[in-house]
């Protein structure tokens, strides 16, 4: 065998390598190539998506900063509530002590009549009232009197 035969043997098997080559190569671009399209498709919902949660994102904080300001004045009604229920419960301490002294001052049984606490609610507070009213004489001390103008104002 000749030097130059041998050598177009070699180039002639590297040529059939290079051509089993250039086929794999080929089809691996043809799997890549159909893939890109489902790669562009899928980058594109991807890209949508983002977009998507982004938006969700902005709403979710307006909300939270909106439940924020809700909660500030909660809290706020809630501190003005306490407070009106301490004011309601010295009121009725104080209305208490009123109607124990007009009883005393009239001579009233408390046994008798019925008793207004500190927790009575303000419709208990106007019949109270106006038993009280109709049991007073003509002419009423000035305890009464006191009595009457924190009742009639407790009313309003």
């Amino acid at each position: 065998m000749s030097f130059t035969l041998m050598i177009d043997l070699g180039v002639a098997a590297l040529l059939i390598i290079m051509i089993f080559y250039a086929v794999s190569l080929n089809n691996r671009l043809r799997r890549l190539r159909a893939d890109k399209d489902q790669l562009e498709a899928l980058s594109k919902d991807f890209n949508q998506s983002t977009i998507r949660v982004e938006e969700s994102m902005a709403r979710l904080r307006q909300a939270a900063a909106d439940v924020q300001i809700q909660i500030g004045r909660t809290e706020t009604l809630r501190d003005d509530l306490k407070f009106l229920g301490d004011r309601g419960v010295s009121t009725a301490d104080r209305l208490e002590e009123l109607v124990r002294e007009a009883r005393d001052n009239l001579g009233v049984d408390p046994a008798s009549t019925n008793r207004v606490t500190s927790h009575a609610s303000a419709g208990s507070l106007r019949e109270k009232s106006q038993q009280s009213d109709e049991k007073l004489v003509d002419a009423p001390s000035d305890a009464e009197k006191k009595l009457l103008e924190v009742l009639r104002a407790t009313n309003t």
